[in-house]
């Protein structure tokens, strides 16, 4: 099987879902020919279309910020990673808002065979935001990368600290205290 990852420019700074994705291309390698393909910008259009039909890919795997793309992709094939949709919810008005949802949204969603949502928050939201058919939605949650291991025991302080950036409902905050019940941790949330 042929799978070709669809990113935005890794050049465009250090942002962690290419790094998350990179690691799914090495993972993916074990089990299928992968190819990365990189959206360079509408400037370089000609060498992301040679870019995607040289792949020649039985699936195309957008992940991530250039869903705007699906168009340009083979129909049949093609699978959507949404991490989350609160750009659209929370910062955009207007027809700011109207144009985003549109290219990023109703066009693709249209084009896209298959949809993952990286946790059941953004499955639910993009389900009731989106109107999206849960038929075509599958949860898949983000691995953990294999740079993070367990740390030797005595490293971690006593109690050992956990701390949780940010308090709004894609964080989770009462499954992360669930989780810390019962041990000697302390939570610091930012």
């Amino acid at each position: 099987m042929k799978v070709a990852l669809i990113m935005r420019d890794p050049a465009k700074g250090g942002h962690s879902i290419e790094m998350l994705f990179d690691l799914l291309a090495d993972a993916l390698a074990q089990q299928a020919e992968v190819t990365v393909v990189h959206w360079l910008g509408w400037r370089r259009l000609g060498e992301f279309w040679r870019a995607v039909r040289a792949a020649r890919a039985d699936v195309y795997h957008i992940s991530g910020d250039v869903n705007f793309v699906a168009p340009l992709l083979p129909r049949g094939k093609v699978v959507l990673t949404i991490h989350d949709i609160d750009h659209y919810r929370k910062t955009l008005r207007g027809w700011r808002k109207w144009v985003y949802r549109w290219l990023w949204f109703d066009i693709p969603l249209l084009r896209v065979d298959r949809v993952i949502a990286v946790s059941d928050m953004t499955a639910r939201l993009v389900r009731q935001e989106l109107h999206l058919r849960p038929e075509r939605l599958s949860v898949v949650p983000n691995f953990i990368s294999p740079a993070f291991e367990p740390a030797p025991k005595n490293t971690l302080g006593d109690p050992p600290v956990v701390l949780q950036m940010g308090t709004g409902p894609q964080k989770n905050l009462p499954r992360l205290i669930r989780a810390l019940s019962g041990l000697s941790a302390r939570l610091v949330v930012v």
